[in-house]
C-alpha cells in the first residue's frame, strides 16, 4: 500500500508569526493523514471524527482560528447531523433520481413572455417538496459523468480527465453501494452510447447492477445529442416497473443540450421582438419541453402504482449558458433584469419531492452536488454513511460551503451569499468576491482561509482517488466483475441503435477556465498534494499511477481522448447532424456554432 506523501506548505505572511509552532503541527497532522488512509472500513467513522476534531484542535491550538485551513473529509460528521424533524422520513421508499441535461436554477418559476417555463417543476416546488435555491455544480474534467459521480458519491471528479476512465476499477461506496446493502434493486438510466465517458466500464465498480444505454431504448427522433426526452421517460418507466422494490434508479436526461433543438411538432413560445432565434431563447424553449416531459414522466408513475411509495430527486448537471459570451450575457441580464454572472450561471436546482408527507420547504445555505448523498441519507434514515465523503447533510446544516471544480481555478468557493473567484493567475489578491444577492464587491482578506479550504477539499478528493482510498479501506475488497446485460431483462421494445451526434463544445468564461499554477500562492495550495499531476501507466487493471501522463495536443492524457483531428472531424460531424435533425425555427446562429468550437483544451465538453 502506497505511503501518502508528507503534506509540504510554504508560509506566508499570515502564518510567519506562528512557523515554530505551525511545523510541529503540520507534523502531528501528517501522522493523522498517513494513520487515516490505513483503517479498515469497520472502523473509518471513528477514524475521520478523530482526524476531523483532532485536526482542528491542532489548528485552533497553534493558530489561534477556528476554521481548519486543512479541511478534514469530515467537516461536517454525519452521525452529527441527523437530529431534525425529517430524519426517515422517506425510510423504506423507492428512491427515483432525475439527473437534468443543462438545466439551470433561473428557470424555476421563471416566466418567458407570460407562458412559465417549468410549470411542473413549479408544480413540485409547491407540494410535497424540499426546493433547495442555492444550489451548484461541481463538475470536473468529466462534466455530465462527473456531475453523476459527485452526486452519487460526495467526491470531487477527477482534474486530469474523466473519473469513469482514469478510476473505473477503484472501489466507492457511493449510493448505490450503500442502498444496495439495504436491499435496494438499483440501475442506472441513460439514452447514449454506453461506452462515453466509459459509464459501461464505470458503472460496476458504483455499483449499478443494471445499465440501460442507448442500444435499451428505440428512437423516434435525435434530438441534439440523442434520445428524446418523452421516449426516455416513457420507455425509462416499464423497465423501473420489472424492478424489485425497493428500488434506486438513476435517470440523466439528454434533450436540453447544445443547441437546444425543439423536436419535431413541438411549438415554441411566442418570442419577444429580437429573441427569436438567439440561444437563450433555444434554451428556454428546450428546457420548457424537458419540464413537460418530466411531467408526464410523474403522471405515468402515478399510473403505475410508483408514485406514492417513490422519492423523486430531479437536479440540473451543469450550466447550460456559459457567462463568457456576449450575447448570452447581454440576452441573459436582460432576462433577470441584472448582470448575468458566474454565481448565476454555476447554479443549479435541487427538488426532493417526498409524495404524501405534506413536506414544503426551501433551503437557501449553500450547496452543491457533493451535498446530495449526506442529504438524501438524512431523508432515508441511514444512521451513519461509513465512507468518503465530502458534503454535508443541508437539511440541518447551519452554514453551506462550495468548493468549486475545474470550471473555476482552485480555491474558488460559495459560502451561503458569498461567491469567491480565484484569479485565473492563483494569486488570492486577484480573484474577486461578492455578494450573489446584492452583486456589492467585498473585502477579499476575510475569505483566504476559505479560499485555502476550498483547494483543500479538491486537493484531498483527488488524493481518495489517486490512491483508491476506499478500496484501502475495505482491505481491497473483490470489485464487481460486470454489469447485468439488460437484454435478459424483458425488454419493453426492440433497441435500435441510433448514431447521435458528438458531445459539443462549451466556450466558457476566461476566469474560470482551468488553469496551471503559476504563482507562489497556487503552488502553495497545489503542495499539499501530489494527486493533481497524475501518473499512469496501463497494467493489466487498468491504470497503476507511477509514470507521468503524457498530454496530448488535444489537452487531454495520450490515449484517452481523441486526437485533434477526430476532435474535428466530430464537430463537423455533429454539425451536419444537428442541421439534419432540428427545428427550422430553432438552428444556432453559425456565429455561435463557432465559438463554440474552441479545442477541449480551451473548452470543456458536456
Amino acid at each position: 500500500m502506497k505511503e501518502n506523501k508528507t503534506l509540504k506548505i510554504k508560509w506566508n505572511q499570515f502564518w510567519g508569526k506562528r512557523l515554530t509552532k505551525g511545523l510541529l503541527s503540520i507534523i502531528l497532522i501528517a501522522i493523522l493523514v498517513g494513520t487515516s488512509s490505513v483503517s479498515t472500513m469497520s472502523k473509518s467513522i471513528s477514524n475521520q471524527e478523530f482526524f476531523s476534531y483532532h485536526v482542528k484542535d491542532i489548528v485552533n491550538y497553534f493558530f489561534g482560528n477556528t476554521d481548519a485551513v486543512l479541511a478534514s473529509s469530515q467537516d461536517f460528521a454525519y452521525e452529527k447531523s441527523i437530529d431534525g424533524p425529517l430524519y426517515g422520513v422517506a425510510e423504506g421508499k423507492n428512491l427515483i433520481v432525475i439527473q437534468v441535461e443543462s438545466f439551470q436554477n433561473f428557470l424555476i418559476g421563471r416566466e418567458y413572455n407570460g407562458v412559465e417555463i417549468t410549470p411542473n417543476l413549479n408544480k413540485l416546488v409547491e407540494d410535497d417538496s424540499i426546493y433547495f435555491d442555492n444550489y451548484y455544480m461541481q463538475v470536473a474534467m468529466g462534466n455530465t459523468s462527473d456531475a453523476e459521480f459527485a452526486t452519487n458519491n460526495s467526491l470531487y471528479g477527477a482534474e486530469e480527465y474523466c473519473t469513469y476512465a482514469l478510476y473505473d476499477n477503484n472501489h466507492y461506496r457511493g449510493l448505490p453501494v450503500l442502498l444496495s446493502e439495504k436491499g435496494y434493486d438499483v440501475a442506472a438510466f441513460h439514452g447514449y452510447k454506453k461506452e462515453f465517458w466509459n459509464r459501461v466500464g464505470a458503472y460496476p465498480s458504483l455499483g449499478f447492477d443494471t445499465f440501460y444505454s442507448e442500444e435499451d431504448f428505440e428512437f423516434n427522433e435525435v434530438l441534439g445529442f440523442g434520445i428524446r426526452d418523452d421516449d426516455f421517460f416513457k420507455q425509462s418507466t416499464a423497465y423501473i416497473q420489472k424492478m424489485k422494490q425497493p428500488f434506486y434508479s438513476f435517470l440523466v436526461t439528454l434533450s436540453n443540450h447544445h443547441p437546444f433543438p425543439l423536436p419535431n411538432g413541438e411549438e415554441p413560445i411566442p418570442p419577444k421582438k429580437g429573441d427569436e432565434g438567439t440561444l437563450v431563447y433555444n434554451y428556454l424553449n428546450s428546457a420548457r419541453f424537458t419540464d413537460k416531459c418530466i411531467g408526464e414522466f410523474i403522471e405515468e408513475l402515478k399510473q403505475t402504482g410508483l408514485y406514492e411509495n417513490s422519492v423523486i430527486a430531479i437536479y440540473g448537471d451543469h450550466f447550460g449558458l456559459t457567462a463568457g459570451d456576449p450575447d448570452i450575457q447581454k440576452s441573459m441580464t436582460k432576462l433577470l433584469g441584472k448582470e448575468y454572472d458566474v454565481d448565476e450561471m454555476a447554479k443549479i436546482p435541487l427538488i426532493i419531492h417526498i409524495p404524501g408527507e405534506d413536506v414544503k420547504q426551501t433551503i437557501s445555505i449553500s450547496g452543491g452536488q457533493l451535498d446530495f448523498l449526506p442529504t438524501i441519507a438524512y431523508l432515508m434514515g441511514f444512521e451513519s454513511l461509513d465512507t468518503l465523503y465530502l458534503g454535508q447533510n443541508l437539511m440541518t446544516a447551519k452554514n453551506g460551503f462550495v468548493a468549486e471544480g475545474i470550471y473555476f481555478p482552485k480555491g474558488s468557493f460559495v459560502k451561503d451569499d458569498v461567491f469567491y473567484v480565484m484569479s485565473k493567475d492563483g494569486v488570492f489578491e486577484n480573484g474577486r468576491a461578492w455578494n450573489i444577492k446584492t452583486g456589492r464587491q467585498l473585502d477579499l482578506e476575510e475569505f483566504r482561509v476559505d479560499s485555502l479550504r476550498a483547494a483543500q477539499l479538491i486537493t484531498r478528493s483527488q488524493s481518495y482517488l489517486k490512491n483508491d482510498s476506499i478500496g484501502q479501506m475495505q482491505g481491497m475488497l473483490k470489485r464487481p466483475s460486470s454489469v447485468k446485460d439488460p437484454s435478459s431483462i424483458n425488454k419493453p421494445t426492440e433497441g435500435v441503435a441510433v448514431t447521435a451526434p458528438s458531445e459539443k463544445a462549451t466556450t466558457i468564461p476566461e476566469e474560470v477556465q482551468p488553469l496551471e499554477p503559476t504563482s507562489p500562492e497556487q503552488e502553495n495550495i497545489d503542495s499539499t498534494s501530489e494527486a493533481t499531476s497524475q501518473d499512469a501507466i496501463e497494467t493489466e487493471d487498468g491504470i497503476d499511477y507511477q509514470e507521468p501522463i503524457v498530454i496530448g495536443p488535444n489537452g487531454l492524457p495520450e490515449g484517452l481522448g481523441p486526437s485533434v483531428e477526430q476532435e474535428e472531424d466530430n464537430m463537423e460531424e455533429s454539425q451536419d447532424t444537428m442541421q439534419e435533425t432540428e427545428d427550422p425555427d430553432s438552428s444556432q446562429p453559425a456565429s455561435s456554432q463557432e465559438s463554440n468550437m474552441e479545442s477541449t483544451q480551451e473548452s470543456v465538453t458536456q
